[in-house]
């Protein structure tokens, strides 16, 4: 009869290539796990491992990071100081003012100004929110003004150059 005990490894000691791979498969999740980010610091006592463990597995794989696009932030813009402008420059009023014309079917210089504002609203709706539509619930900084031109009241909300719209619910 042959003694099974005498030539195997007890059940409670692991085999060497066990514990090579159990101490590589957690040096390589500390490592994920604490890999430098903006603002992070680095410890200058870092573990190392022999080549010959190193070169047993592949390298991990870099972290999969997305760009986000930040939206760039809209200058501050002197305001106007021609007469009839309501303190708001040019740049921001004039395509407003040619948007209404054209709807209104009227000439530029029969559009009156009612109000013109920098606003900050309360999210990306600019205070006028379309049904249906989701938006950004940040503040942001923007305009609102309202014209007549034709005999109808116009209001428009924007955040900046050439981002205007027409706002047909009041808000």
């Amino acid at each position: 009869m042959i003694n099974r005990h005498a030539t195997t490894r007890p059940r409670h000691q692991p085999t060497p290539t066990a514990v090579r791979v159990a101490l590589l498969t957690t040096l390589l999740a500390v490592a994920a796990c604490s890999a430098a980010g903006p603002g992070a610091t680095t410890s200058p006592a870092a573990p190392t491992t022999s080549p010959a463990a190193l070169s047993a597995t592949p390298p991990p794989a870099e972290p999969s990071v997305q760009p986000t696009r930040v939206p760039a932030r809209t200058p501050v813009i002197p305001p106007s100081t021609a007469p009839g402008k309501v303190g708001l420059p040019d740049m921001i009023l004039d395509p407003v003012i040619a948007d209404i014309a054209g709807k209104a079917g009227v000439p530029i210089d029969q559009v009156t100004i009612v109000s013109a504002e920098s606003v900050t609203f309360p999210d990306g709706s600019l205070g006028c929110p379309v049904p249906g539509n989701v938006y950004i619930q940040v503040l942001v900084d923007g305009y609102k003004i309202v014209a007549e031109a034709g005999g109808k009241t116009y209001d428009y909300r924007g955040s900046g150059p050439g981002r205007f719209r027409q706002c047909d619910r009041a808000g």
